[in-house]
């Protein structure tokens, strides 16, 4: 079963105004490619049947329907550099993935920064961060702490305020687009290389 803290996040997505990520190891959820979060999810579940990897492929693929919305939330992503150099599943699946992330990160409500080693050691937290805010009705905003097997949401005005600090602090250090754009260019050609390679 997919885990109701992931759920809620899901469902909470779909309402919001703005979404501001932070992520470490992997692609965000929103910007994966079906075979992308397919090896994400069979590496966690290695002994998971073809049904039950199936579903929660689905279920992580259908929350990337609000960014077709006709007034889809403003994404702002922050990736360290080591989801670009960290294959997940083979060399096809990173450069189709990065291809896919490039292509996203050229729409007028996704913008795209990539947090390279030399500028992100000792500025970045150890674990992914994901700050939502709301228009009228509801809560104005939380963030969204994940961990190894469960996650936090945070809702105190004190806690929202530090995290969203850390995340502009973040968006400081990380390279702008046009560095952005260079380094996915240069990891989708190597990818695309060694796919190459390991097709002969």
């Amino acid at each position: 079963m997919t885990p109701n803290y992931l759920r809620r996040l899901i469902g909470l997505e779909g309402s919001a105004a703005g979404i501001h990520a932070y992520e470490n190891h992997v692609v965000p959820g929103l910007l994966r490619t079906e075979e992308y979060a397919r090896a994400v999810i069979r590496a966690a579940l290695p002994h998971a049947d073809a049904m039950t990897l199936q579903r929660k492929v689905e279920l992580r693929v259908s929350r990337q329907r609000v960014l077709a919305a006709p007034r889809p939330p403003m994404v702002r992503a922050l990736l360290d550099e080591a989801i670009l150099r960290r294959p997940v599943g083979d060399y096809g699946v990173m450069w189709r993935q990065l291809t896919h992330l490039r292509e996203m990160a050229r729409r007028p409500s996704v913008r795209l920064r990539v947090v390279e080693f030399e500028r992100g050691a000792g500025r970045v937290p150890h674990y992914p961060v994901t700050r939502l805010h709301f228009g009228d009705g509801g809560p104005s905003e939380l963030v969204y702490v994940e961990h190894l097997d469960s996650a936090t949401y945070v809702t105190r005005p004190a806690e929202l305020e530090r995290y969203r600090g850390l995340l502009e602090e973040i968006n400081e250090v990380a390279s702008r687009w046009e560095r952005t754009e260079a380094l996915l260019s240069e990891a989708i050609e190597e990818y695309r290389r060694k796919d190459g390679r390991r097709g002969r």
